[in-house]
């Protein structure tokens, strides 16, 4: 009998150390996540000169190592943190056509490090529009109607 409590406490004792190691790994996993939260994907902007973007960065990634870059161009020197939790902090980056903001389609990538060297990488697109506005003149008298961005 006392064979069996010996074994039920090692057996329970196992049980909980996998169960801890299996938490761990689940943590570790959502502590090393890096994802665009602003823009949402394929989101059509209109009427904007700037895009706010917002990347979420887990506390397993290397804050140093974040890269954001929008079509191609490196746009991570705007970037400031702005809101840290207890899981991850969130940079944000106002985008603009210094920053190839363009009008139409827009690829937004977020890239960085996380522990052991792992390259996590990220993105979206987005797509910016100028609405078009009717524009009335009046020269001599004489009405005019033209469309300007």
């Amino acid at each position: 009998m006392k064979l069996n409590k010996i074994a039920l406490a090692v057996f329970l004792g196992a049980a909980s150390m996998a169960a801890s190691a299996a938490d761990n790994t689940t943590t570790k996993k959502e502590s090393e996540s890096l994802r665009i939260v602003e823009p949402k994907a394929n989101k059509i902007i209109s009427d904007e000169t700037t895009v706010k973007a917002v990347v979420s960065v887990g506390n397993g990634i290397r804050p140093k190592s974040l890269r954001i870059t929008l079509n191609g161009k490196n746009v991570t020197r705007h970037a400031q943190e702005e809101d840290c939790g207890p899981q991850a902090c969130r940079w944000a980056v106002e985008l603009t056509k210094a920053d190839r903001l363009l009008s139409g389609q827009n690829q937004l990538v977020a890239s960085a490090r996380g522990s052991h060297d792992s390259i996590k990488v990220t993105s979206a697109s987005l797509v910016t529009t100028t609405a078009c506005k009717l524009v009335r003149t009046s020269r001599n008298g004489r009405h005019r109607a033209s469309v300007s961005p």
